[in-house]
């Protein structure tokens, strides 16, 4: 009987052993992305597609005397949402080094095969989870690719470091890693490359207590304000919260928003002020004035930092009373609980900008997809595993590669039904 091949026997283990021996530090937790496989779907081809929409009623009109003609028609106006979508790719690769430290010798018998695959399908789900971490982040941006807030701080040159402020940043140094290839770029995209030199910095170090973050190089034109990116990915990310839910004449998803404010959101700045449960009121009442009256506020969910949920927590317990009734003598009464604001559900997640709350109306948004995020087979005989050869002078590297893309996008049909309030004032937290 012939041989079945290692890598075939690979191949075939990678559905099956998924081990959960592992003890993460991190918070690998997708909640923005889970939540997004529950609004309405729909695969798109390289074709896309249109969404028409209204932009004006239609204008014919007219008090008429008796025998008067009707008036001449006065069609409504339409133009198109143009959902485009995102290629977002990623590579994992196991060494041989880790057969060694998984106690297997060699290639050979079945016992052995097994243990590769166990110690294959560990990797695998660790770096297909870290993938859709960054994903799930990146459904709370611009579609530009920054990994964090701006920098206050950078020492340029070799073994620079950058620094994101803890104490006023959205986004955080989370998502640094040790190995990343990042590029510094100004909020209009201009990378800075040190008069032409290679712009692609290497993470080398990350402090996620200070957000300090230490890199091989850092060009010298780099200045504060200035954004890190991941690297070669300027504009190209799936579009995210910041660009759907915005107010600027400008145009999104191919349509021109330029003076009309029933495709805008609502986007006001706190300006540094403690939490309010009024903002709220007065948000979902704009709502309502631009997407009707009738616009149903349980459909709402807010996404909430719970830096910012502590503030939340604190206005709660700063409006409680305590009841004196004969049976409830001593009970705190709070106006929310922990997990609902006014009635409406709160989700809290790690990812959401640490000074902002986001408001989703669900029935709004859409989920476009060419491919679902997975893994993919490639390599010559189309193959989830792919062996790499050992690297001339850095030692033995043989091992395999594997590989995880996602094509899609997500946008809202109506941005005026959704809204942001950033700037909040956080520093009465403990973190």
């Amino acid at each position: 009987m012939a041989e079945v091949s290692t890598l075939t026997a690979l191949n075939t283990l990678i559905h099956k052993q998924f081990s959960k021996d592992v003890i993460t530090t991190l918070d690998q937790s997708a909640v923005m992305f889970n939540w997004m496989k529950t609004v309405e779907s729909e695969k798109l081809n390289s074709q896309g597609k249109s969404f028409p929409v209204q932009i004006d009623r239609g204008g014919s009109i007219k008090g008429a005397a008796e025998y008067d003609d009707f008036p001449d028609a006065v069609a409504p106006s339409y133009d198109d949402w143009l959902p485009q979508l995102r290629y977002v790719l990623s590579t994992g690769a196991f060494s041989h080094r880790a057969l060694i430290q998984n106690g297997i010798s060699g290639v050979n018998g079945t016992k052995s095969i097994i243990g590769i695959g166990k110690e294959l399908g560990q990797r695998i789900q660790d770096e297909y989870e870290s993938w859709i971490k960054r994903l799930s982040a990146a459904c709370y941006r611009d579609g530009k690719g920054k990994i964090s807030s701006a920098i206050t701080a950078v020492t340029t040159g070799a073994a620079g470091t950058f620094t994101v402020d803890p104490a006023t940043a959205d986004y955080f140094v989370d998502l640094f890693s040790i190995g990343l290839p990042i590029e510094f770029r100004t909020g209009g995209g201009t990378v800075h490359n040190q008069s032409g030199a290679d712009p692609v910095s290497i993470v080398t170090a990350v402090n996620r207590d200070t957000g300090v973050v230490t890199c091989d190089n850092i060009p010298t034109d780099a200045a504060i304000g200035d954004f890190p990116v991941y690297s070669g990915s300027w504009d190209l990310f799936p579009h995210g919260f910041e660009s759907n839910i915005q107010n600027q004449d400008t145009t999104v998803n191919g349509l021109d928003v330029t003076g009309l404010s029933q495709l805008k959101s609502l986007v006001q700045s706190r300006s540094g002020r403690a939490f309010s449960i009024k903002d709220i009121n007065l948000a979902n009442i704009r709502a309502m004035r631009f997407g009707g009256v009738n616009n149903k506020l349980t459909d709402y969910a807010f996404f909430m930092n719970p830096t910012l949920y502590n503030s939340a927590l604190n206005e709660a317990y700063d409006q409680s009373t305590i009841q004196t009734g004969a049976n409830n003598r001593g009970k705190v009464d709070l106006l929310y609980d922990s997990y609902e604001i006014g009635g409406q559900r709160v989700y809290l997640d790690n990812d959401a900008p640490r000074r902002q709350l986001i408001a989703l109306k669900k029935s709004t948004w859409r989920f476009f997809y060419a491919m679902k995020p997975g893994l993919v087979k490639t390599g010559t005989n189309d193959e989830y595993l792919v062996l790499q050869n050992a690297v001339s002078g850095v030692g033995h590297r043989t091992g395999y590669n594997f590989y995880m893309a996602a094509d899609y996008n997500i946008m809202t049909l109506n941005p005026a039904a959704n809204y942001r309030l950033p700037e909040y004032d956080i520093s009465d937290t403990y973190f």
